[in-house]
Order: structure tokens, then sequence, then C-alpha cells
């Protein structure tokens, strides 16, 4: 196992059954990881930490917001081709990386461990949100949302849904 810290884990978290430590952990690797294999390292280290340390705690893997820019939304989710001209940031990596967080956080024998997934890939369909829609190509940040974006009214009605559903 992990090693043991005087105060708990190595996690950083209190340690099982202390009070004060988290109801709902929200994860997700963003676009910083860039091999599929490295995803599954995490994503199955987060599951057997989550088993062995804090099973009470309700886990959610966030899966990665949508990315791309134009200057209106799409009417379609990008196809693969679409997404493997996109250089910047792996983006023709994320419907492998969203499909390796649903084998491991979107079925029902995951929601009876207290792992769930939020799944934020619709947001491709927003790509007029991303402050890189309206600069010239190639010198475009089609990652980053902007404020207000999507995001901000996910993240309170996900909370909310999770605090009074599970």
């Amino acid at each position: 196992g992990p090693p043991q810290e005087e105060d708990g884990p190595a996690s950083g978290l209190p340690p099982n059954g202390s009070k004060g430590g988290p109801d709902i952990v929200v994860l997700s690797a963003g676009p910083h990881v860039t091999l599929l294999e490295d995803l599954e390292f995490v994503l199955d280290r987060v599951v057997d930490e989550h088993r062995a340390l804090f099973p009470e705690v309700k886990v959610v893997w966030q899966t990665q917001p949508g990315a791309g820019c134009g200057k209106a939304p799409l009417q379609d989710p990008p196809d693969q081709a679409f997404w493997e001209r996109q250089t910047s940031y792996n983006w023709g990596q994320y419907a492998a990386f969203d499909a390796a967080a649903r084998k491991r956080f979107g079925h029902e024998n995951a929601r009876r461990e207290n792992r769930f997934l939020l799944d934020v890939s619709p947001l491709a369909l927003r790509v007029d949100v991303h402050p890189g829609s309206l600069r010239p190509a190639g010198a475009a940040d089609c990652t980053h949302s902007c404020i207000p974006g999507p995001l901000d009214h996910l993240i309170p009605r996900t909370l909310l849904h999770l605090l009074l559903h599970h």
C-alpha cells in the first residue's frame, strides 16, 4: 500500500473514519496526460486507492471537456478526423481517454462502489465559448472556456444532483 504519514495516508486526505474529510471528490486529468497508457495507469490507481483507503467517499471522474474552435456551435459532435487535425493538447485522444474513464467509472458496479462519471463531452458542441474561437488559425486556445462559460452552470447543477440523489 501507499506509505503512511503521521496524520494520514500519502494522498493528503484524513485517514478512514476520521471526521472532516470530503464527502465527494471530483477528479480529472485534463489535457496534460498525453498517452492513453498513462491515463489508464492514473485511472487504475485512483480506483485502487479509493477502494483501499476511502470507500465511503464519492469519487467523480470528469471526462475531458470539449475542445476545438469555431465561430458558431457545432451541429454534431466532431468526428475523429476533426480531432486528428487539431495538434494541440492531444484532442485526438479525448475519445479514447473518455472511453477509458467510462470503463472504470460509468457503470452500475462503479456506482455501487461510490465511483461516478461526470461526462462533459457534450461541451464539444459549444466550441464557440473558447477564447481562441475568434483568433486566426494557429493562434487559438481551444481548450480553456471563457468566463462565464458552460462549466459555470454545470458544476453547481452537478453538485446539487449528487447531494440530492447519491
